[in-house]
């Protein structure tokens, strides 16, 4: 039985199958409108109470960008909009608590999937899950306590909440199988965080397995196997050990330069949304910090962070890298991160709309103070400046006039700060890597962003299961695009990095290497098998790949090659068999 492979990793046990049984919802005669009102308000205020709760656990035990799911789903529940839906319910139509959340919210998700936009469409699922957290209240249902299972088990469901997915314990929950999902699901980002193995999207799985079946997961290949066969389970926990025994002999690679096969060396940096993070960088060998998502720090509060707060976590941050790299981008708001008090309008498409560079221009106060707060903070080790959502030469400039605005006022108040900061730009739109030859005489380095490269580009959604093939770094358009703006990088003498996921996928790797990239910038988890597969390849053969794989047509033939290549070079998947 297959699936979507949402989540790597071998997983065994036996099955526990949560039945997802629909809420029985009644409709009922109500006497007192008021009391169903304060129902609704307690449910909500009980709702939130939890989503806050989780947030922080899971900015604790897993990381901030999984947090902020929760945060989402906070905010969605204090829409006014959809919380007068209700309140107009009970008080026009005399419908009961129950009824009117439930009917209010039909409507809500019914608008949502018919618009166009496959972002939005996405919405209507969170919505369902916040909305069943609040009946759930309502009729006094509690959630099944997945944390009294004993391990290992392997979980089995219609579907699961990015709730349900980020309360499972990792010691207990060994895998997860679900006939819904998909690897783009934000169920499946808290999977791979977790690091449970994940199949989602089993199609034929309603009745295929009963509690207590013998349960292998392969997330891996996306399979699912019922009571395996003993020669079945052998194989898979040969498997297993090699993986294990492969993730231990990383560890020989920790405190060693990141080189290639022939000695040319690159910078290994790490992605963090919060300052305590920068800890699991040192602790995980990184050599500094590629990307700080600054936005983090304007969520889950009331205003926006004053300067001197600002000042005080980036420079909490430089001290802890002692000199190391640590790029901090600059407010990356909209789209899908959404900051209430910054009231930004609501867009069919929030993706093409006010976002990152375009809403700092729109706020400039809001955008010099975060500028001045970098520029103090960068005495304290060594800092630099990224604009996100760079797409002409004219918002570069208007960027860096704000900038220079900040470096005047802080000159003239007799301020201390490097007035040398390197400064440079996401490469994340496709209009910025075609004139990139144009935006390198303006910056010292390009980062490409290639999870919004790949997305606008190909023009597919990536949280959208049904444009999933589309959404490769293996696109022959994406490949050109980011060898073009490396090459146009190198030719203005500044040096190119890359902070998305492409940058710790072993199958561009080879392709990035021969392009000449300078910086990878990573997960931490990634760090170290990162190193090991940048030292196996030689540069001067992957440059010789990269001609050919530019002329081929289509991201399957791409992938075959860098797999042929791999292989000839003696990384068969035998170390490690999850990319080969």
């Amino acid at each position: 039985m297959s699936g979507a492979a949402a989540s790597k990793g071998i997983g065994f046990g036996k099955a526990f199958v949560l039945e997802n049984k629909p809420l029985e919802i009644i409709e009922r005669n109500i006497d007192d409108k008021d009391e169903e009102l304060r129902r609704v308000e307690e449910a909500v205020r009980r709702a939130v109470e939890q989503l806050e709760e989780l947030r922080e656990t899971t900015r604790n035990t897993i990381g901030e960008e999984e947090a902020e799911i929760f945060e989402a789903h906070k905010w969605m529940l204090l829409d006014p909009e959809w919380t007068a839906g209700i309140r107009q319910r009970i008080i026009t139509d005399g419908k009961c608590a129950e009824v009117a959340t439930e009917q209010t919210t039909a409507a809500f998700v019914e608008m949502l999937a018919a618009l166009e936009d496959p972002y939005l469409q996405a919405r209507a699922l969170d919505l369902r899950d916040v909305s069943e957290r609040v009946l759930r209240i309502l009729l006094h249902i509690e959630t099944i306590d997945l944390s009294r299972l004993k391990g290992p088990v392997i979980l089995v469901a219609e579907d699961l909440h990015p709730s349900d997915v980020a309360a499972l314990d990792p010691a207990v929950i060994d895998g997860m199988v679900t006939r819904q999902g998909s690897e783009t699901s934000h169920s499946a980002i808290i999977a791979r965080s977790l690091g449970i193995p994940a199949v989602m999207g089993v199609v034929k799985l309603s009745g295929a397995v009963e509690c207590n079946d013998r349960i292998i997961v392969d997330g891996d290949k996306g399979e699912l196997f019922i009571n395996p066969a003993v020669d079945t389970q052998e194989d898979y926990l040969l498997k297993r050990k090699k993986k294990a025994a492969f993730k231990e002999s990383l560890q020989v690679f920790r405190g060693k330069k990141t080189q290639t096969f022939d000695e040319e060396e690159v910078e290994l940096v790490c992605n963090i949304g919060r300052a305590e993070e920068a800890e699991n960088v040192t602790l995980q060998d990184g050599e500094g910090i590629g990307l700080f998502r600054s936005e983090f720090i304007y969520f889950d509060r009331k205003d926006a962070p004053e300067e001197q707060e600002q000042y005080r976590i980036y420079a909490k941050v430089l001290e802890s890298m002692e000199g190391k790299p640590v790029i901090i981008r600059t407010l990356d708001a909209g789209g899908d991160k959404d900051i209430p008090y910054l009231n930004l309008p609501q867009e069919m498409n929030p993706f093409l709309g006010q976002r990152a560079i375009r809403v700092c221009l729109d706020r400039k106060d809001l955008f010099k103070t975060q500028l001045r707060a970098i520029l103090r903070a960068s005495v304290h080790g060594n800092a630099k400046i990224m604009f996100p959502m760079i797409s002409t030469v004219t918002e570069l400039s208007s960027a860096k006039e704000v900038l220079q605005e900040a470096r005047e006022e802080l000159k003239a108040e007799g301020a201390a700060f490097n007035p040398e900061v390197e400064v440079g730009i996401m490469m994340e739109v496709p209009s910025a890597a075609i004139i990139a030859d144009q935006l390198a005489k303006h910056v010292d380095f390009f980062s490409i962003g290639t999870n919004d490269l790949v997305q606008y580009t190909m023009a597919t959604d990536r949280m959208n299961p049904a444009v999933k093939g589309l959404y490769k770094p293996h696109q022959p358009a994406v490949v050109r695009l980011i060898n073009q703006v490396i090459q146009a990088g190198h030719q203005a003498g500044i040096w190119v990095g890359m902070c998305g996921e492409a940058a710790s996928n072993p199958m561009m790797i080879p392709l990035l290497v021969g392009m000449g990239l300078d910086e990878y910038s990573v997960s931490p988890s990634c760090v170290l098998e990162t190193r090991w597969l940048i030292s196996k390849i030689d540069r001067k053969k992957a440059k010789k790949l990269l001609p050919q794989v530019l002329e081929l047509e289509g991201a399957e033939e791409i992938e075959e090659s860098v797999r042929q290549f791999l292989k000839e070079n003696g990384i068969d998947g035998k170390e490690n068999s999850d990319f080969v």
